[in-house]
């Protein structure tokens, strides 16, 4: 049995930043985020936290992708 995953600080920080521009009625956003801090994970923390069906997600390269498809199916199997 795996532990669930949760966001770390600064996704949570990110995560709330995102649903306040949503309640102020802001459509877009932009994060930035340095290499390694859990982009991945926020992107898919976002995508449940929103309700949506779909996400596009733009790569360079498959290898990224398909790491991502796992990323987001773990997020999206929990709870």
């Amino acid at each position: 049995m795996t532990a669930e995953k949760e966001p770390n600080a600064p996704q949570k920080a990110a995560l709330l930043q995102l649903k306040q521009s949503r309640q102020k009625g802001m459509a877009k956003s932009l994060v930035v985020l340095p290499s390694g801090s859990g982009k991945t994970y926020l992107s898919a923390f976002d995508t449940k936290q929103v309700g949506a069906k779909s996400a596009l997600f733009l790569v360079h390269r498959k290898e990224i992708l398909e790491q991502a498809v796992d990323t987001f199916r773990e997020v999206e199997s929990e709870g």
